[in-house]
Formats: structure tokens, sequence, C-alpha cells
């Protein structure tokens, strides 16, 4: 998971203790050229390794099929990596990626850095698509994928 670095306080009670952690960090990272933004935020889980595993097995299903009705990339029978490739590029699109002065513009979004109703929002997205063209999709009874969708539906 890629959330970079952050500090999670989940009860009262550690806040002095995370704060002081915090300083402490700043201090050894932290050179001064640039401001340091602090932003208290809700935080909100990342996607799931389940999930994750899930999407993967999914992009090999879907290139089996395409591949045995013939779908080809540049001559070459389609991939999990170029089916995955057009899953992210349809539904998640780019980002530019900023690291201190450096801004790399339009990159293509990780699945890392989405929470886990983000990544079931995209798996949606994912399994409606691969639906409409006929595409049969695993779904594991225990996975996180089938958890969340019968949530949506209760």
């Amino acid at each position: 998971m890629t959330q970079g670095i952050f500090w999670r306080i989940s009860q009262r009670s550690q806040t002095q203790k995370i704060l002081g952690n915090l300083a402490k960090w700043i201090e050894e990272n932290w050179d001064f050229e640039d401001s340091l933004v602090l932003q208290p935020k809700p935080y909100k889980n990342p996607r799931s390794l389940s999930q994750n595993a899930l999407f993967h097995m999914w992009c090999g299903e879907m290139a089996q099929q395409m591949a045995d009705r013939g779908v080809k990339v540049e001559d070459e029978a389609i991939t999990a990596d170029d089916v995955k490739l057009m899953m992210k590029i349809k539904y998640l699109g780019t980002e530019d990626i900023v690291r201190g002065k450096l801004v790399v513009k339009d990159q293509l979004r990780r699945t890392s850095t989405l929470d886990k109703g983000e990544m079931f929002h995209f798996m949606e997205q994912v399994e409606e698509w691969a639906t409409d063209r006929g595409c049969q999709l695993t779904i594991p009874a225990q996975s996180d994928y089938m958890k969340y969708r019968e949530a949506q539906s209760a």
C-alpha cells in the first residue's frame, strides 16, 4: 500500500504521543526549503489486498476470454497487463504526481491510492464492462468485493 507518510490518531489518548513522533520526524527529515502543510482529515481505509488480488484475477480472466475470441494487441494475444491498463485508463484516468517542486503530469492513477469504497466502485465498473462484453468473472463468496456488494444491496 502506498499512502505516503502519515500518522493516524484513532483515540484521543494517542494524540500527545503521535504529535511528539510527528515533531521528531519533521526535525529529522524536513529541510524547510519548502513549507510543510499539515492537513487534518478523516482517515480512509486503503483498498484491501483482497480487492487488489481479485481485480488482478479478473484482468487475467478477461484477457483469456478475449484472447480466446481472437482479440489482439499489436498482433499478439491480449494480456492481463493490457486489460489492467485499459481498465485503469477508462475508469481511473490520470493525475499529476507532485514530489516537492517536481510535477509529473498526467500519470495513470494507481489502485494503491484508492480507499476501499473507491476500489469497490472501480471494480463495479470493471465488472459491468466485462459483463457487457460477455466475459464471465469469478467472484468468490468470501471476497471483500462480495461483502461490499451484499452490504450495498441490504
